[in-house]
Formats: structure tokens, sequence, C-alpha cells
């Protein structure tokens, strides 16, 4: 499937991916094998973004962890509907008894004071997590494992950015005896090749030239995002926190797939990303629409734009990132921006990639 990508490269000229301040980086594979890896506009100061430079992922961190998640629950023998507190027995604190490892994948858990939820009576509700993340982590674990529920477990949707993926990084670090940083990269960094990602951000990373600084766009000004400032920005947050190139972004989901590293995930764990468990619950981001969600991803084609595509996994970083493998069609596209916009411009430059990037390849 020979092409140049010319509406894929034209598109990227405009203002949407590129300014003054930042830049975008977009990569392209077919069952696991390189068709596209191409940046635009700047990283910082005026210097160059390139296919190497390092972004923040945000949410589209959280795949990563994932893979290192199931191989420990492979070893030891822990199943997807087991309470999380036969790993953590604290969590059984205020009612959490029934809460089981996949209404932790699927955003099920109902937390009183964290994540985003929908419900017909209460419409959105808005919980702040920023106290969590940004206290140490044995704080952070307490005061998810004291934190009540507003509702039963597995019927409302709370989506939430920090909290499920520090429980799961605890449970990671039980299961395994060393930090869950140090298991990621050595079970699934290293392995896929991902060699320009960190889990988190260093002193030393941050002066790096290949480092891109996040822009928040919708100001006034320009300016640093708050999560790119110190202290905050060497929180330890496991599901927000990896920085790298699309092209790595892409290699967890090409390895979900099954098109890259199979074997750093046993069969019956791939099939838990791939295949959807999560049914007419109404998701908070789509509107209360229901959106299916497998144990730990996005399962549903609609979520990325695909109204061509059967089955589709992935992730999106708010107002900046998106990484989904096309299991119809074998195309995993990953996209980056170190520039936050509006939800609405985000959404807009995501889709209008996407249909650029389908069309190139005479899929659309």
């Amino acid at each position: 499937m020979p092409t140049n990508f010319a509406a894929t490269r034209e598109l990227m000229t405009g203002s949407a991916y590129r300014t003054k301040q930042t830049g975008s980086q977009v990569y392209v594979s077919m069952h696991g094998e390189p068709l596209l890896d191409f940046a635009v506009g700047c990283r910082a100061g005026g210097s160059v973004m390139t296919p190497d430079t390092r972004v923040i992922w945000l949410c589209c961190s959280k795949p990563t962890l994932l893979i290192a998640l199931f191989q420990a629950f492979a070893e030891a023998g822990v199943h997807e509907d087991d309470p999380v507190a036969s790993v953590i027995p604290e969590f059984a604190d205020a009612g959490k008894s029934d809460v089981t490892f996949s209404h932790v994948l699927t955003h099920t858990v109902p937390y009183e004071s964290a994540g985003t939820s929908w419900t017909d009576a209460a419409g959105e509700r808005f919980r702040d997590e920023q106290e969590m993340m940004t206290s140490p982590w044995d704080v952070a674990i307490k005061m998810i494992c004291e934190m009540p529920l507003f509702a039963r477990p597995g019927e409302v949707v709370t989506y939430t950015p920090s909290t499920n993926w520090t429980l799961l990084a605890e449970a990671l670090q039980r299961l395994t005896g060393r930090p869950h940083e140090e298991t990621v990269r050595q079970q699934v960094l290293d392995p896929l090749g991902m060699d320009c990602t960190s889990f988190y951000v260093t002193e030393t990373d941050l002066s790096s030239d290949e480092c891109a600084p996040l822009w928040n766009l919708t100001s006034t000004e320009p300016e640093i995002d708050l999560m790119d400032t110190r202290p905050l920005v060497f929180g330890r947050w496991p599901g927000l926190a990896c920085r790298g190139p699309a092209r790595d972004m892409a290699r967890p989901l090409e390895c979900a797939a099954g098109w890259r590293g199979r074997e750093l995930l046993a069969e019956r764990w791939r099939d838990g990303l791939v295949s959807p468990r999560r049914f007419e619950i109404g998701d908070p981001f789509f509107n209360g629409a229901g959106i299916w969600w497998s144990l730990g991803l996005c399962a549903d084609p609609v979520g990325f734009g695909l109204s061509l595509s059967s089955r589709a996994i992935g992730h999106t970083g708010e107002r900046s990132s998106v990484v989904f493998s096309d299991l119809t069609t074998g195309i995993t596209i990953s996209f980056l921006s170190n520039g936050l916009v509006s939800r609405s411009a985000d959404n807009a430059r995501k889709r209008n990639l996407i249909r650029a990037v389908y069309t190139d390849l005479h899929l659309y």
C-alpha cells in the first residue's frame, strides 16, 4: 500500500498542528510495520519538533502500565474479577470490598471524591484529584483506600485520570515487590524498543533538547501548562506521565493487537484488552452515550471517529493526543501535540488527521 501521505502532510502544515511555540507528531503503521513517522512545528523556543522529540502523553500513558500489570496478574494467578482487596487489603475500607479489578479497569468505581461521572439524575459530576496527585505515594494510596463510593460498583462510569492508575500501579508493586516504574521499564519499554520514552520525567530529562514542554494555547497568551511546571512536572502519576515520541506511544497498542511483542502478553489477557466489556453505561466524555470499554482501553470505534471500522482499541489524551489500533484494517495511528487547545478544536484536529490518513491509504 505505497503512499506518500500527501493529504496528511498537507493538513499538518495548518495552524491546528503548529504554532510559533508548538508542534505535532504523527506515526502510522500497518500490522506493526511503520508507514509514516512525521513531525511539524516547534518543540520549544523556536527549536524544531522532530519525530524523536519527547512529548507528554497524558492519558495515552495508560496502555503502557497495562502490559506490565497483566504480566504480573498472569504470574500470580490474579483474575480480573478478583477483589482489589485481595492484593491491597486496606482497599476494602469504606464499603469497597466488592470492587474488582474489572471495575477499576473499566472505570466503573464511583468514588465519592475522585473522577468525572455521568448519571441521569445528576448529569456530569466533576471531582478534584489534585490533592491526591500532589501527595506522597503512600498518602495517595491511603486516600484512595479510605474513599467511600456514591453508588454500587459497576453501575456508573467514573473516569479517573489518576486515581485508578495509581491503585493499579500499587497492585503491580505488591505483586512484584519492586517499584512499578522499574517493572514497566524492564518488561515493557525495553522489550518493545521504546528507547526514547520515560515513564516519569527527571531533572535531566526536563533539560534535554529532546523534551518538549506542554503549552496551554487557550490562555490569552500561550503559557506553559500547570502540569509541566515545578513541582507538578515531577509527579509520580502512572496514568499520565509518560514522555516520548508518537511512534513509541503506538507500540503498546500494536502489542495489544498482537502485531508487535506478541510474547509479552498471554492470550487471555490480550483478549481482555481487545474485547468490549462495558456496555450501555453513560460515558461522561460522550454526553452520557454508552461507549464500549475493554479491560483498560476504549474499545469503541466511535471513540476514534472510525465509522468504517467494527473493532478498535486505544486511548485519548485530554486536548493533546490520541493513539489507537484499528483491528479491522490493521492500521495504528498515534498523534501527539505539545499544544493544548479547546476540547472542540482538539476533537476536530484529531478527526481531520484520522480522515486524512485513511484517505491517503485509500481506506476512507
